[in-house]
């Protein structure tokens, strides 16, 4: 539909050069990170690069410090209790703060 379409031509602004690495850089670093593994890839930078560079569209993982071998009972947990939404309200104030910053 017309909500769609709104998206689709939506022109993200770009980056300075300084904020990402090349796509020559890029495809140096997966060289040297064979074999990658995002689930440990620390390098933000990086990340965000390759983000940038394709749909600019980012999952964020998260969980309350309390909280171990989330994948042992993934799907009994209750993300409307306080702890969850603590951690959820943090994380949104963050990217509020840096979007406030880039503007």
């Amino acid at each position: 539909g017309s909500c769609k379409q709104d998206l689709q031509e939506e022109v993200p602004e770009t980056p300075s050069s300084s904020d990402i690495y090349s796509v020559a850089e890029i495809q140096e670093l997966f060289q040297q990170k064979k074999p990658l593994n995002w689930d440990t890839e620390e390098d933000a930078k990086f990340i965000y690069s390759v983000g940038m560079y394709t749909d600019s569209i980012f999952a964020v993982g998260y969980k309350p410090t309390s909280f171990h071998k989330i994948r042992d009972n993934m799907y009994s947990l209750d993300f409307t209790t306080k702890e969850w939404i603590d951690v959820e309200d943090k994380i949104l104030d963050f990217i509020s703060l840096i979007e406030k910053q880039v503007k």
